[in-house]
């Protein structure tokens, strides 16, 4: 369980980790191992005893599925993780795979309300190249994850429990407003 201060700047740090890679391939395996790892921590936070329940036994799939059927998540918020992993996938069992605007397009069109507050679809449909659209797509794929992380002080929410629109939007700002004081 992180702080609110800390799922900031785990946010950062994860799209600037992101953000300067050039390689399509690697930016799609960064980021889902991010947010596999971001689930894997999040889900740790609902059970007490690790050696009757084993989350390196599970696959990214059950993992989400899990997410949904303990209430973090809805199918709806869970469905841009499965578009996203579907191109992993393609990459993992396609050798001559190369990434195209109609899959991340895929991602996109799956976006929840919630994902929405940090990037609109309506602007990330608008993003012509693959490479940055896959960049950008991934800020919401990864703020939503990090946040729902933390341990929530100023709303009081545990992690576990869901976060609603108004408790994104004001992080957002947060985000923003810590972005620009460190390029000032």
């Amino acid at each position: 369980m992180i702080s609110n201060e800390e799922a900031v700047a785990a946010m950062i740090r994860s799209y600037e980790l992101i953000n300067k890679e050039e390689s399509i391939l690697t930016i799609v395996l960064k980021g889902q191992l991010i947010i596999e790892t971001e689930i894997e921590r999040l889900i740790s936070t609902v059970y007490f005893d690790s050696s009757v329940f084993d989350l390196n036994r599970m696959q990214y799939p059950q993992k989400l599925d899990l997410l949904v059927a303990i209430g973090i998540f809805t199918k709806d918020e869970i469905a841009p993780y499965r578009e996203f992993n579907k191109i992993r996938r393609k990459y993992a069992h396609d050798l001559m795979y190369e990434l195209k605007k109609e899959d991340l397009n895929k991602v996109v069109d799956s976006l929840s309300r919630k994902h929405m507050v940090f990037f609109g679809s309506e602007k990330l449909s608008l993003i012509e190249d693959p490479h940055i659209l896959l960049k950008s797509l991934l800020l919401p794929l990864l703020f939503m994850i990090i946040l729902q992380n933390s341990q929530d002080k100023v709303f009081d929410k545990k992690p576990h429990e869901p976060m609603l629109i108004s408790e994104m939007e004001y992080y957002k700002q947060m985000v923003l407003s810590k972005e620009r004081r460190e390029h000032e």
